[in-house]
């Protein structure tokens, strides 16, 4: 006769063959002008920050920024923070500039001028957006008793990201690109004696799809 703690590991097996975390990713992307990069020339990205609480995901941001800094004749990619280091502390949360414009005044400073021209800059990809919680429901309980502890139940919630790029040269007055993506996500929660996460990436598959796009944009990056 099969043993509880057998019965056990295949209802787990069962539920896990049957569950699969999803996630669905929609990309818009504008184009204003063509988008040529030198091949002298660098690209940072970087992340907008509005308020303490409105801030872009370091994690979305970083991804972004590996991810089109891996191509097969790669270019100068400037994360976040080697940027800000480089330019301290006019590209800090509180003085970075968010409208093209005060971007441009920026850059005029000679001081700045002459370490961007240092940097070969070219284009500045700026990401903005966040991931917040959604619906959800069931639940999990555990419990310890004389034969161990164990927990029992299911829960699902979702996970919504909506995130906007502009791609700006720095010598125009307007973004050259803009692209848009939204990723909704479901997670689940199976718990058999333990919980069996099964999590929805979608600050991956955001990064992943912005990056295609923004590859596209610049061939040899």
């Amino acid at each position: 006769m099969m043993k509880l703690a057998d019965r056990v590991r295949l209802l787990a097996v069962a539920v896990l063959a049957l569950l699969s975390a999803c996630t669905t990713t929609t990309i818009d992307e504008y184009r204003r002008d063509s988008v040529d990069l030198l091949a002298d020339r660098s690209i940072a990205v970087l992340g907008r920050r509005h308020t303490s609480g409105a801030v872009t995901e370091p994690f979305v941001v970083s991804c972004i920024g590996k991810q089109i800094g891996k191509g097969k004749n790669a270019v100068q990619v400037y994360t976040e923070s080697e940027f800000a280091d480089r330019l301290y502390p006019w590209f800090e949360p509180r003085t970075a500039p968010l409208q093209l414009g005060r971007l441009k005044a920026m850059l005029a400073k000679p001081i700045i001028a002459e370490e961007v021209k240092k940097m070969g800059l070219q284009y500045i990809v700026w990401v903005d957006g966040k991931t917040v919680r959604g619906d959800s429901a069931g639940g999990i309980s555990c419990s310890i008793g004389v034969g161990g502890a164990g927990c029992l139940g299911f829960g699902t919630w979702e996970d919504d990201g909506e995130y906007e790029v502009s791609v700006w040269d720095i010598t125009q007055d307007q973004p050259v690109a803009e692209l848009s993506a939204s990723a909704e996500g479901t997670s689940y929660m199976p718990a058999v004696v333990v919980p069996l996460p099964l999590i929805a990436r979608v600050k991956t598959s955001i990064c992943n799809s912005l990056s295609r796009q923004i590859n596209q944009m610049f061939p040899d990056a």
